[in-house]
């Protein structure tokens, strides 16, 4: 349930767009913002898997769930409003003299030129990554959509700087093998799959620097790794 003002019309379409990945919906009431939803068993998400030696297995967990959910990916709905993921672009210019110039100017380069719309576009998760991803039984599912329009390969930016508390003494070694992973596992290339990477760490990065708060170091960490793989 939520309070009077939530809107899960988004997260709730999402959902039932593409049950072969994410939890059933029974019900949902758009008045009182409730809805009843299937329940996981035992629920444990890829956090653990990353943290505890596993994450090339935990990354090609995530692979899957992007190609199953695009193998037949759903179109944004016209009932409720959707953005599209070149609107978010504005949000680096909080980083303006905040952050390495060279890493800004690449991240909004790069984001125009991946969120240009497309008729591939298709509707998106938005936040895929290790604890949005849940063990149910034998098999795993996903949760907590967000919502956009654009590039199915930008799915696998969320998963780069996450889980948050990830932080390898191999950081670069690391970060390269999940991106080996990656374009083994989905049906993009290298560079495009690179690009999202950096790009859409940069963007979490402005959107954990709002309200005047320092970027993040572990993001700018793995963003200046990236920058020299894009």
């Amino acid at each position: 349930m939520g309070p009077p003002a939530a809107d899960y019309r988004k997260e709730i379409t999402w959902l039932r767009s593409y049950p072969q990945v994410a939890p059933r919906v029974f019900y949902y009431d758009e008045e009182f913002n409730a809805f009843f939803m299937e329940r996981f068993s035992p629920a444990e998400t890829l956090w653990k898997w990353s943290l505890a030696d596993r994450d090339d297995d935990a990354t090609r967990v995530l692979a899957e769930m992007i190609r199953r959910l695009y193998l037949t990916p759903a179109t944004a709905p016209q009932e409720i409003p959707v953005p599209h993921l070149a609107e978010l672009g504005s949000a680096f210019a909080v980083l303006r003299g905040r952050i390495d110039a060279a890493l800004l100017t690449k991240a909004e380069g790069l984001w125009k030129e991946l969120t240009v719309p497309s008729g591939h576009d298709v509707f998106l998760h938005g936040d895929l990554h290790h604890d949005n991803v849940l063990s149910n039984g034998a098999e795993w599912k996903v949760i907590d959509p967000h919502g956009y329009l654009g590039d199915p390969a930008s799915e696998i930016g969320s998963l780069i700087y996450n889980p948050l508390e990830w932080w390898p003494q191999d950081l670069s070694a690391r970060l390269e093998r999940r991106l080996a992973i990656l374009t083994e596992e989905l049906p993009w290339e290298a560079p495009r799959l690179r690009a999202w990477a950096f790009a859409k760490t940069m963007l979490s990065i402005a959107w954990s620097s709002e309200n005047d708060l320092p970027p993040p170091p572990h993001e700018v960490a793995i963003a200046e790794v990236l920058h020299r793989f894009c």
